[in-house]
C-alpha cells in the first residue's frame, strides 16, 4: 500500500489513496456484519454515501461496495425473508447514490463558484475537438502504457496475480480443501478492465488533448486500483489461511491447532516480522509527510498560495506570474497552480525578462494583474525604472502601475 501510494502522495491528492481504503473498509464491515442484514445495509449505505462525495470516479468503488453488500445480502440464511432482502438492497442503492445526487444538484445550482461540477456539454465539447488522429495517439499510449511490465500499477496488477495462483495452489495442498481464489482472481479481472475502460473514456471526453495525450494522472487513478486489488486479496488470504487451521474455534487454539510445532513457529515469527514491517512504513510515511508540510513554503504551490487567497468565481482576468525558477515556469507548472489559485483561464508563468523599457511595458500592459513570487532582480530592475517602484513578492494591479508611472 505504501509502495502504490506514492504515486498517489507525490501528486498531493490524498482522496485517490482514501477511495479504496474506505471502500476496504466497507468490504471489511460488511463481512463482519453478515449475519445481521439491518446492522449491515445501515453501515453499507453510510460508507457508500460517503464515499460518493468524496471524488466523482468514487461512483465505482461505492458500485463494487453496494454489489457486494447485495450478494451478502442474499447469501443471508437467518430470518431475512426475501422482501426484506429486497427492501435492504434498495434502502443501500437509494442511500448510497443519494449523497452524491444531492451534491451534484448542488453544483449545477451554483456552476460558476465550483471547479468540480460534472458537465455534460463540456465533456462533449472536449470530446469533439479530438479527431481521429488524436484518438489514436491516446489509444495506443493507453495500451502501451498498460501492456508495459516497466509501469507501476501493472506491476501492481500483476504481484496480485501472482499472489493469487500462489496462494491457491499452497492452500490447495497444505489443507486439502477447495478456496475461493480462482473465484477471486476472476472477479477481479473484471474489476481492472471495467475500471481501466472508464480511465479510458475519461481521457477521451473529460480530459484536454494535450494532458489526454501524455496521459496525465494515469499512476494515481490507477494506483487506487491496485491498492483496492491488494486488499481484496489480503482479505481472501487471511480468511482462507484461517479456514486451513485444524481447529476452526480461535478460543480453543494452542500448539495443537498446528500441523506441527515448527509450522506454529514459522507462523508467529512471520506474524512478527510483518506487523514490524507496517510498522516502519507508517512511520516512513509519516514523516514523509511531515517533510512536505515543513517544505511546502517553498514550493510553487506554497508561494501562490501564501501570495494570492484560492478563489472560486471565474474570473477573466489575465494575470502575469513571475518566477525565477526557469524550469518550473518551461514545464508550465507554475501556470497550472496559478490558474488553480485564481481561477482564471489566462495565467501565464514568465521568468525571463531580458528586454529594454518599451518592451517591458507592452508586456505587463498585456495583463491585469502581476503576482511575484519572489526576488527577480531583473524584473525589479525593469520596474524600478519604469514605475519607480521596487515590487516586491506580492500582487500588483497593472493599471495602478501604469497610472502610477
Amino acid at each position: 500500500f505504501n509502495y502504490y501510494n506514492i504515486a498517489i502522495r507525490i501528486d498531493n491528492l490524498l482522496v485517490d489513496f482514501l477511495l479504496p481504503l474506505i471502500t476496504l473498509a466497507g468490504i471489511a464491515g460488511i463481512y463482519r456484519l453478515r449475519k445481521t442484514p439491518f446492522k449491515m445495509s445501515l453501515y453499507t449505505l453510510v460508507i457508500g454515501g460517503f464515499l460518493g462525495i468524496i471524488k466523482n470516479n468514487g461512483l465505482f468503488f461505492v458500485a463494487l461496495l453496494v454489489v457486494y453488500a447485495i450478494i451478502t445480502v442474499s447469501r443471508n440464511k437467518t430470518s431475512a425473508t426475501l422482501t426484506k432482502k429486497i427492501n435492504y438492497s434498495l434502502s443501500m442503492i437509494i442511500g448510497s447514490v443519494t449523497p452524491f445526487l444531492l451534491w451534484l444538484n448542488h453544483l449545477n445550482q451554483f456552476p460558476a463558484q465550483s471547479k468540480h461540477g460534472v458537465n455534460v456539454n463540456a465533456y462533449q465539447s472536449i470530446f469533439e475537438g479530438k479527431n481521429e488522429e488524436v484518438i489514436g495517439q491516446i489509444t495506443d499510449a493507453f495500451l502501451d502504457t498498460v501492456l508495459s511490465v516497466s509501469t507501476p500499477s501493472t506491476q501492481g496488477l500483476l504481484l496480485g496475480l501472482i499472489i493469487v495462483v500462489v496462494s491457491s495452489i499452497v492452500l490447495k495442498t497444505m489443507s486439502g480443501k477447495k478456496n475461493s481464489f480462482i473465484t477471486l482472481g476472476f472477479t477481479l479481472t473484471i474489476i481492472t478492465l471495467t475500471y481501466y475502460l472508464g480511465i479510458y473514456f475519461m481521457f477521451l471526453f473529460s480530459m484536454p488533448i494535450e494532458e489526454a495525450i501524455i496521459l496525465a494522472g494515469f499512476e494515481r487513478y490507477t494506483s487506487s486500483l491496485v491498492i483496492f486489488n491488494l486488499g481484496t486479496i489480503m482479505f481472501t488470504l487471511v480468511i482462507e489461511w484461517d479456514r486451513a487451521f485444524y481447529i476452526q474455534d480461535i478460543a480453543r487454539r494452542d500448539s495443537r491447532g498446528f500441523k506441527s510445532v515448527r509450522m506454529k513457529m514459522i507462523y508467529q515469527y512471520t506474524t512478527l516480522l510483518v506487523t514490524g514491517s507496517a510498522f516502519l512504513f507508517i512511520l516512513s510515511e509519516n514523516n514523509g509527510m511531515i517533510y512536505t508540510l515543513s517544505t511546502y513554503d517553498r514550493t510553487i504551490q506554497g508561494q501562490v498560495k501564501n501570495i494570492v487567497d484560492e478563489r472560486f468565481e471565474l474570473s477573466t482576468d489575465r494575470y502575469l506570474v513571475v518566477s525565477t525558477n526557469e524550469e518550473d515556469v518551461n514545464n508550465y507548472l507554475i501556470a497550472v497552480v496559478g490558474r488553480f489559485y485564481l481561477y482564471s483561464p489566462y495565467v501565464d508563468g514568465r521568468e525571463a525578462f531580458d528586454m529594454n523599457g518599451d518592451d517591458f511595458i507592452s508586456l505587463i500592459s498585456g495583463y491585469d494583474t502581476i503576482v511575484v513570487l519572489d526576488s527577480h532582480q531583473t524584473f525589479k530592475q525593469l520596474a524600478e525604472e519604469e514605475f519607480n517602484q521596487s515590487l516586491d513578492p506580492g500582487q500588483y494591479r497593472v493599471s495602478e502601475l501604469i497610472k502610477q508611472d
